[in-house]
């Protein structure tokens, strides 16, 4: 009951002897005309497996999960402290999370299992002094959260087993669902009409690609047929000329058989409709489509424009929504994580040099927010913003 789009090669080599033969005695004299249209193809399920394997959403995944995922990382005081602290739970992120991952292994799947499958969760394997010491990645499925009776506050299970929920970071790729706010849909699955259609348009170039990329095709001749000679005719071109190696070989047809390509427009809108699938993707997952589908490369102004909307629009908010589900679980007294993101949006040095010059000397920024842009260390009496009247005097004995 699935369906199948028709595809054939209009060039290819002579049918075999024994089915023209056979047919010749249908053909014959009879004046009547039979058309045979062949409905070939390829096909695919719409599952969840098929909307994860499409390469725009592969390849959206592996961008933000890697970017987010090399960022450098720093513990601060509060939300607008501009002076890092050192603590143990930083050496999870940036060296070992557990024995079998390093820190940038563990956040890149904690980013992608959160995209594909709407939550990630790790396991916090703490020191008997309550610190966390490790952080192992749980399985999708094994982590839920579930109400009985008139309870205010869910159980959370591991397993079937009631545990704490300060024993596990829960990363949520977006504000949960209407059944069950501690647990979240895929965006892949509150998008399913947009995905299903990508991974429509994508069944549709991969039959066309793999039967010479022509569309559907009938077949007529000047005489009737029986289902027999049908069946056979169809099977004969389909094995000579359905596939990529026929596309080349020529057509010779007697007893007055013609072959007509129907249904062509498929063919011709086959770029734009996957260009499409993959805006739906990028509209989805909040990616600019140029990261995903470009043909040119563009101007530079052009470039650093995208680079800083996918910064803004992408990176920044799954930074702020994974320090969010880290900080009350891996820190202490109310220290809040942050990650560089800034470091995305940095041009070439001159320029960088520049907006940094301007930005200081009109007292937007400090001497030390600048160089912390720079991952530069800070020094002393940094923090004073420089004030305009200043500006021109330099640099104090202080080094400010």
């Amino acid at each position: 009951d699935k369906p199948y789009f028709g595809v054939a090669i209009l060039g290819a080599m002579p049918f075999i002897d024994g089915v023209l033969g056979r047919l010749a005695g249908v053909f014959g004299t009879n004046t009547a005309t039979t058309t045979y249209v062949g409905n070939i193809g390829g096909t695919f399920s719409d599952t969840m497996a098929a909307r994860e394997s499409l390469s725009s959403v592969v390849r959206a995944v592996q961008l933000i999960s890697e970017d987010v995922a090399r960022l450098d990382v720093n513990v601060y005081r509060d939300k607008t402290d501009s002076s890092p602290l050192d603590d143990s739970a930083l050496d999870l992120l940036r060296r070992e999370a557990n024995p079998y991952q390093t820190g940038r292994q563990w956040r890149a799947w904690m980013i992608s299992t959160s995209i594909l499958r709407g939550s990630a969760y790790s396991f916090i394997q703490r020191s008997p002094r309550g610190d966390a010491i490790a952080l192992y990645p749980l399985l999708p499925g094994r982590v839920t959260a579930v109400w009985s009776g008139f309870q205010v506050e869910p159980n959370w299970l591991l397993d079937g087993r009631k545990i704490d929920p300060y024993e596990i970071v829960v990363l949520m790729s977006g504000p949960g669902n209407l059944n069950n706010p501690y647990l979240c849909d895929s965006p892949l699955v509150r998008c399913a009409p947009a995905m299903s259609l990508a991974v429509l348009q994508e069944r549709v170039a991969t039959s066309i690609a793999a039967s010479g990329r022509v569309g559907k095709i009938s077949i007529t001749h000047p005489g009737t047929l029986s289902q027999t000679a049908k069946t056979d005719l169809l099977d004969a071109y389909s094995r000579k000329h359905m596939s990529p190696e026929g596309a080349a070989r020529p057509l010779v047809l007697d007893e007055g058989v013609k072959v007509e390509q129907v249904g062509a427009g498929a063919i011709q809108g086959l770029t734009d409709e996957r260009r499409f699938a993959v805006m739906e993707v990028a509209r989805a997952l909040s990616i600019p489509p140029q990261m995903l589908f470009q043909g040119d490369a563009g101007a530079l102004t052009s470039q650093i424009e995208m680079q800083r909307q996918y910064v803004e629009t992408t990176v920044a908010p799954w930074c702020a929504r994974f320090a969010d589900a880290m900080n009350g679980k891996l820190l202490a007294g109310g220290r809040h994580f942050r990650f560089d993101h800034y470091s995305l949006m940095r041009g070439n040095l001159r320029d960088t040099a520049s907006a940094l010059k301007d930005l200081s000397e009109t007292g937007a920024v400090s001497v030390n927010d600048a160089r912390m842009m720079l991952g530069l260390p800070q020094i002393a009496n940094g923090n004073v913003p420089i004030m305009p009247a200043d500006a021109g005097k330099g640099l104090t004995d202080d080094g400010i």
